[in-house]
């Protein structure tokens, strides 16, 4: 759009009053654009980009992800246990029959 301007400005008569209402014309757009950035424009801190915010929100982040972390390790131990153990006899269902006899009781 510039050179198109500029063009049929000075097209016509190249000479220094042509080239002086181009420049005036430039500074009067940009002067426009910065005045209305000033009156219509907040410098407020926007919501998404609050820093309080954004580090309560990691220390979130990093706390459920250390949960994660211990509930890994912690299942983890107890498989392992189960599995150095070996199968469980008062659980049902595994092949061992639960006999009863008086006060003692017999896994057979």
């Amino acid at each position: 759009m510039v050179p198109t301007v500029n063009e049929a400005i000075t097209s016509e008569l190249p000479s220094p009053e042509s080239w002086k209402v181009v420049f005036i014309l430039a500074a009067a757009i940009y002067l426009t654009g910065t005045a209305a950035f000033v009156l219509l424009f907040r410098a407020e801190t926007q919501d998404w980009n609050d820093e309080t915010e954004k580090k309560v929100r990691g220390e979130e982040l990093r706390e459920k992800f250390l949960r994660e972390e211990r509930r890994k390790i912690l299942e983890e131990k107890s498989s392992r246990r189960r599995r150095e153990r070996g199968p469980d006899p008062t659980a049902t269902g595994n092949g061992y029959e639960r006999v009863a006899r008086g006060k003692m009781t017999a896994y057979i």
